[in-house]
């Protein structure tokens, strides 16, 4: 695996997480994206039943 022999990464002041620090939005975020993530579940093909 050359290509991560070479990657050096980013460093954490770099990182952009893009998620809202305050705890009210941080809420409203995590429960937006806990619906996506069960739809996209649930929505799924192979699931046929």
């Amino acid at each position: 695996m050359r290509h991560m022999e070479t990657w050096v990464g980013i460093t954490k002041e770099k990182w952009n997480r893009s998620f809202p620090l305050e705890t009210r939005e941080k809420k409203a975020k995590l429960n937006l994206l806990r619906k996506r993530y069960a739809v996209r579940l649930m929505l799924f093909a192979a699931n046929t039943h």
